[in-house]
């Protein structure tokens, strides 16, 4: 089945950029989205339609800052970088969500973590390590979230979840992950769309998926 089968996902992918603290606020200006994209779905059910409801993973319905720290932790701990970087090890172990940003370079600077040397290697190591299977299964789930997800898959909604993220490094890992989390995903009402090779662009990925 195509993800376009309505456009109501359209709409929601506006959602999807908001800020992960706020994504599924119950209160303010989010309520009133989420209650639009509840009414849009009944109307479509009404209609005999069948609405399709496109969710991100990464910062939408999961806080990747969980993933992002639990990395730099294991980095941090490791023996070789904390005898060569004591300081810079010991800054990286302090840090806490708040201080996690969507960049690497980003975390670094505001930690005060400057070392050529060891930006280079905390940079390959986090590339190895936080798109992976074993690490997606560690992200903390963003509080709303599920419940809201659920409550338009009862309403009848097709549920999509349309990442950036790749089959090969991160597909078995974000399944389990939608799975323990209470996700719906059961292959035609739930579906996970993942990209099937890691060098194609995201932004062009998703494009190319919710257009076909």
């Amino acid at each position: 089945m195509s993800v376009s089968t309505k456009k109501l996902g359209l709409n929601l992918l506006a959602l999807t950029l908001l800020s992960s603290s706020a994504a599924f606020a119950r209160t303010g200006s989010q309520s009133a989205v989420l209650q639009k994209t509840v009414e849009r779905v009944e109307s479509a059910i009404a209609a005999g339609e069948e609405p399709v409801v496109i969710f991100d993973l990464d910062d939408t319905l999961f806080d990747s800052r969980s993933r992002k720290i639990a990395v730099l932790r294991a980095f941090a701990r490791q023996a070789e970088i904390q005898e060569e970087f004591p300081i810079e090890a010991s800054r990286l172990l302090e840090l806490t969500l708040k201080d996690i940003h969507y960049g690497l370079n980003s975390t670094l600077e505001e930690a005060g973590i400057t070392s050529p040397e060891f930006v280079a290697a905390a940079h390959k190591y986090f590339t190895a390590h936080f798109f992976s299977n074993e690490s997606v299964r560690i992200d903390r789930n963003i509080a709303g979230g599920v419940e809201f997800v659920n409550q338009l898959k009862q309403l009848g909604a097709v549920i999509v979840y349309l990442t950036g993220r790749d089959e090969p490094r991160m597909g078995p890992g974000s399944k389990d992950a939608l799975v323990a989390s209470d996700l719906p995903l059961d292959g035609s009402k739930a579906i996970l769309k993942l990209k099937p090779d890691l060098t194609i662009d995201d932004t062009e990925f998703k494009k190319d998926t919710f257009a076909a």
